[in-house]
């Protein structure tokens, strides 16, 4: 047990009295230097310190670091519950008679993913490796492109006739930046947005960097999302000149449309004092061609301007670029949505951005006692309700387009087509079973404000009833957190 397990000294890596988080990440890259094979480190979760192993210290010794979720451990969004289940874990190891604890650590990964996981980490270690002059060329020039196109008064942009959305004047685009020549078959998606949302600077680039905070913020957008490796680890102390390659799938909430996977390298840039770039652009691998996907998509500089306002709120200038071969034709009721680039654009990024800054902004505010019509009474109880809003939100937005599962569609009354999916389901507190679920997609003759009011209201209740046989649901208290109700 003592060669499996290691604990970490908490006077290294605590909170209080034991530097920044900067220098305690430090302190535990310096541990895992000394780690045997297979050894297990019990510790909160810091991604920084096996990033900084993996740049600064794993030169030589070519050890692998990675991160595990332990058995039965839920997802933390506070700062203190992950020490919590590391005092809890030490406690049953202590007790651990039998020595047990072995095979329930790793009861959630099966050797055979274990060894693909090592196989995919080494394999983009090597790419990295191999590629690397590449990458930040092609990381250096999308910056300089997305800073040209960012800019108030530039001429790359009009308005659309259609809606008044900002698109890219083609023509002038091409003009200062000449690509390669184009397929007939591909299609250009461009847009630009801004909007003012209630988060600060440092917390918004710091989302941008962590695959997962990236998944938890477009739960409606990102249906998968993963850093692969590190490119480059920037300046220190900071997030800028922090380099990614990472994998991307975004989905529309629709089982007709396809989703949209790519890889691409993101780079992280403070340009002025207050002021943050971030860039994506598309990376493909040989071992990936363009022509895998169902609708092949190469991300051209696409990424956002930050600017800190300096009262907990920052605007953000938003642009997407991409290049989109459908192989299959789009269906009819989504044509107009996806070819003019609302579906995947920067105004829908940046709408489900607001309202997820929004809905922390009020997780966060203690400063109203009552919650939720006087049903909910505590910051406690409010918080919960919420966070589990947050999941069901999520859960529903998985089921539609299924990340790790198997999907079938399947033709219905007056070609009606549903998405059968079926898929393992590992959610926290949820038995290890197998989840069925359908999906379809309907036009109405109304507009989406209409029918979104018509369920919400509880006056309709005997219609809705009707209309889903034998289930019913009643609204008990609601609570408006972000000006979309």
């Amino acid at each position: 047990m003592t060669n499996m397990i290691r604990f970490v000294d908490p006077s290294i890596i605590g909170a209080i009295g034991c530097g920044t988080a900067l220098q305690r990440s430090r302190a535990l890259a310096a541990q895992f230097k000394d780690a045997k094979k297979g050894q297990y480190f019990l510790m909160p979760y810091n991604d920084v310190a096996i990033k900084f192993y993996k740049e600064d210290l794993n030169k030589l010794a070519k050890k692998k670091i990675l991160w595990e979720n332990m058995a039965g451990v839920p997802v933390q969004a506070g700062t203190k519950e992950c020490g919590l289940f590391v005092i809890r874990y030490m406690k049953e190891i202590i007790e651990d008679k039998e020595l047990e604890f072995a095979a329930k650590g790793v009861s959630g990964m099966s050797p055979s993913r274990r060894e693909n996981e090592d196989g995919a980490n080494l394999k983009y270690e090597n790419i990295v490796a191999n590629y690397k002059p590449l990458m930040v060329d092609v990381f250096r020039n999308a910056m300089d492109e997305l800073i040209k196109l960012v800019q108030s008064d530039s001429p790359f942009w009009i308005r659309s006739s259609a809606d008044g959305r900002q698109v890219l004047n083609l023509e002038c685009y091409e003009s200062i930046f000449p690509g390669v020549a184009k397929s007939p078959n591909v299609r250009i998606e461009s847009s630009k947005d801004s909007s003012v949302v209630i988060i600060d600077s440092l917390e918004l680039v710091d989302m941008f960097m962590d695959a997962n905070k990236w998944m938890e913020f477009f739960p409606n957008i990102v249906s998968r999302a993963t850093t692969l490796e590190v490119v480059s680890s920037g300046l220190t102390g900071s997030r800028s000149g922090l380099l990614q390659l990472m994998y991307e799938e975004l989905q529309v909430l629709s089982p007709l449309v396809p989703t949209r996977k790519f890889y691409f390298l993101r780079f992280c840039e403070q340009i002025e004092q207050h002021t943050w770039a971030i860039v994506d652009v598309s990376y493909n691998f040989p071992q990936e061609p363009f022509s895998n996907s169902q609708s092949p998509v190469r991300l051209l500089p696409s990424g956002c301007l930050i600017q800190d306002m300096l009262n907990g709120c920052s605007k953000i200038t938003w642009i997407e670029h991409m290049e989109i071969e459908d192989i299959r034709p789009i269906h009819n009721l989504y044509m107009k949505h996806v070819c003019s680039g609302l579906a995947f654009g920067a105004t829908r990024k940046l709408a489900t951005l607001r309202r997820t800054c929004e809905r922390l902004s009020c997780l966060m505010d203690v400063s109203n006692t009552s919650y939720f019509g006087g049903v909910i009474t505590s910051t406690h109880g409010k918080r919960n309700l919420m966070k589990l809003s947050q999941r069901m939100v999520k859960t529903f937005c998985s089921s539609i387009n299924t990340v790790n599962g198997q999907q079938v569609m399947i033709s219905g009354i007056n070609d009606l087509e549903v998405c059968a999916m079926l898929q393992r389901c590992t959610d926290p507190g949820h038995p290890n079973s197998i989840v069925l679920s359908a999906a379809t997609t309907i036009s109405v003759p109304f507009a989406s404000v209409e029918v979104f009011n018509f369920f919400r209201d509880g006056r309709n209740q005997p219609l809705v009833r009707f209309m889903i046989q034998s289930f019913f649901f009643w609204c008990k208290a609601s609570y408006a957190y972000h000006s979309y109700k």
